[in-house]
């Protein structure tokens, strides 16, 4: 696929498929639905094959630093 549009609920139920393809980009609309790093969906999209990772988000920093960190983490394993 040149292009694949999901959510976060799919991604997590079918996270081997996702997982197994070797991704140009991951670009996370929304992106502080990652914001703590100990949720499955963190783990899950962490460990996904990407060349490069972009995410979008208007709320980069609601609560705490470690929300901060969990975003920059992410970006930059």
């Amino acid at each position: 696929f040149h292009v694949c549009i999901t959510s976060y609920k799919l991604v997590l139920q079918d996270h081997q498929a996702f997982r197994r393809k070797n991704w140009k980009y991951l670009i996370l609309d929304e992106a502080q639905n990652i914001k703590n790093f100990k949720s499955q969906r963190w783990q899950s999209l962490l460990n996904f094959n990407s060349q490069r990772r972009l995410l979008l988000t208007g709320t980069p920093l609601q609560n705490s630093l470690m929300e901060l960190w969990s975003l920059m983490h992410f970006l930059m394993p």
